[in-house]
């Protein structure tokens, strides 16, 4: 119902240059979301709360991201974030050289383990864009003080970074 209302409205309108959903969403509805903005270039902002988010929404979410040049912030916050899907999300960051990111925020999404992280550190050390990145690993019970240590090392990796959010 809404989502696909809203995801025609995203193909239909191109002046839309910042969605934000307050509500949680599905996984189906980040599915049909991702498909409107292959075709909408001009979203600048994308601010999801998200329900329980795999790996395929996720994947469809990194592959909106190869089509999708204007996208400067990405905030998922207060998702459960599977670990493939950050995985999957990352591999497409690292790989796409069209990426304009300056924005990252997966804050309270407890859910990455230790090789989520690092795939996206892993990323983000070669990704010339990302400004903030909005993070909530430290209190994820996956996760122990050395691991955590190891992750913020690696995150200074990235030299365009000019904020980092570290929630615990």
């Amino acid at each position: 119902g809404l989502m696909v209302a809203v995801s025609d409205y995203l193909t239909e309108n191109t002046s839309v240059k910042r969605l934000e959903f307050a509500r949680y969403i599905d996984e189906f509805g980040l599915r049909i979301i991702a498909q409107a903005l292959k075709i909408n270039t001009s979203l600048e902002f994308l601010i999801l709360s998200l329900k329980v988010i795999g790996k395929a929404g996720m994947q469809a979410l990194a592959e909106m991201l190869k089509a999708n040049t204007t996208l400067k912030a990405l905030s998922l916050t207060a998702a459960s974030l599977s670990n493939d899907g950050m995985i999957a999300l990352s591999k497409i960051v690292k790989a796409n050289a069209h990426c304009k990111i300056e924005v990252l925020d997966f804050l309270f999404n407890r859910d990455v383990k230790e090789a989520g992280w690092m795939a996206l550190a892993d990323a983000l050390a070669s990704n010339r864009t990302v400004k903030m990145l909005g993070i909530d690993f430290t209190s994820s019970p996956q996760m122990d003080a050395a691991t955590s240590v190891a992750l913020i090392k690696s995150l200074g990796n990235i030299g365009t970074l000019q904020k980092l959010d570290i929630q615990e």
